[in-house]
């Protein structure tokens, strides 16, 4: 592959080569869990899926129900965590950072808390559906922007559910028609709400911001398009809802060089994963989805391998995230073993196009049982084989 020059900067400066960031969240630490509790047990309403409570725990947790906290002392400590959760990528080496995505329930559930017309907990005690006509009242993830920008000097990524998701998770037959009959109108809805979102976020020094879709992803197992009338028209809804909210700003020059995203993955969560298939099926698809990333999962075998780029024309203005450690293995992979991933994108990608994260995110939601520690030496073998990589590649 011919080998070219694809400058990437932030504040003025050069992002190095293979640039290191995670998907979006990382694990909540248990005393995070604890002071979410003690606002509201919805934040954690499954916590229990952890299994790491003992008895007198559970008797001592009985108690926060009793006297809760209020909303600014759950801000406080989510601003310490906040930093915490900076700390540790910092330390780690990660040139791209997040806020962990620690102050949401889960990462869809924010948009529900912050556009009016969502009912909480409607499905299985804790997921919020539609239920009245949407309407933006503020920002949904700009304040996470901002406070994320005041405590570090790095480049920061920024997430959201994309809109299609969103039809999936929070639209419910018996809850929801009244407000929007179908998923279509309910999308539709949607598209103006993230468009002001992305206008705000636009707005600010952000290296990238990125949509989070392993609802169309999942279109890849055979099992999960079974569930649906017109697949095909499931991933229309996908690309269309999606394009619709980014058009404004494809081809344009940005005011800070911010890359649109997409996250493509199979639903980890609790060490397990949502659905099997290579992205054959939907690649096409994807590469219609007009933002600047691709941010796919490439370290679990049910991902399938970079085999899947063989005599497709991936579009050489954009980059690629690949996925190369596994959050859903407790094993820790060396460097070596993810450099050896890296090298096999490297038959269909330039190093200038290639950024290394995980999978997914560590935590989609608050209650996720991976610990902290676990992602911490994950992610310092992630920087370990991108300082390999650079040293090999770097010319």
């Amino acid at each position: 592959m011919e080998r070219k020059t694809i400058k990437r900067t932030y504040r003025n400066q050069e992002l190095p080569l293979f640039p290191t960031a995670v998907v979006g969240s990382l694990p909540r630490p248990v005393w995070l869990l604890d002071l979410m509790e003690r606002y509201s047990s919805a934040y954690v309403a499954n916590r229990r899926e952890q299994d790491l409570q003992t008895d007198w725990e559970r008797k001592a947790q009985a108690q926060f129900h009793e006297k809760p906290i209020g909303r600014e002392e759950l801000n406080e400590g989510m601003d310490r965590a906040v930093e915490f959760a900076i700390g540790l990528q910092e330390t780690a080496g990660i040139d791209i950072i997040t806020d962990g995505e620690l102050r949401r329930r889960s990462f869809t559930e924010v948009v529900c808390e912050r556009v009016k017309g969502f009912e909480g907990n409607l499905i299985g005690g804790w997921c919020s559906v539609v239920t009245d006509k949407l309407e933006r009242t503020g920002s949904i993830v700009a304040d996470e922007a901002r406070y994320l920008l005041e405590h570090t000097e790095r480049p920061i990524k920024i997430t959201l559910p994309s809109p299609y998701l969103m039809t999936q998770r929070h639209w419910s037959e018996g809850h929801s028609r009244k407000a929007y009959p179908t998923r279509r109108e309910f999308l539709d809805a949607l598209i103006p709400i993230f468009r002001a979102e992305l206008d705000e976020l636009m707005d600010m020094d952000i290296a990238i911001i990125q949509f989070d879709d392993p609802g169309m992803c999942l279109l890849v197992d055979e099992k999960f398009r079974a569930n649906y009338k017109d697949p095909d028209e499931e991933i229309r809804m996908a690309v269309e809802g999606t394009n619709a909210v980014i058009e404004d700003y494809v081809g344009r020059e940005r005011k800070y060089g911010t890359l649109l995203a997409l996250h493509l993955c199979r639903a980890h969560r609790k060490r397990g994963i949502g659905g099997a298939g290579d992205y054959s099926s939907i690649l096409d698809a994807i590469f219609s989805i007009q933002v600047d990333q691709y941010v796919m999962e490439f370290a679990v075998p049910e991902a399938g391998g970079f085999e899947v780029f063989d005599g497709c024309e991936f579009p050489e203005n954009r980059s690629i995230g690949v996925g190369v450690v596994d959050v859903r293995s407790i094993e820790i992979d060396d460097p070596e073993r993810i450099v050896r991933r890296v090298e096999q994108a490297l038959e269909y990608f330039l190093p200038e196009q290639i950024f290394l994260n995980p999978d997914c995110g560590f935590a989609p939601g608050s209650t996720n049982p991976i610990q902290m520690d676990e992602a911490y030496r994950k992610l310092r073998a992630l920087t370990e084989a991108a300082r390999m990589l650079r040293e090999k590649y770097g010319h």
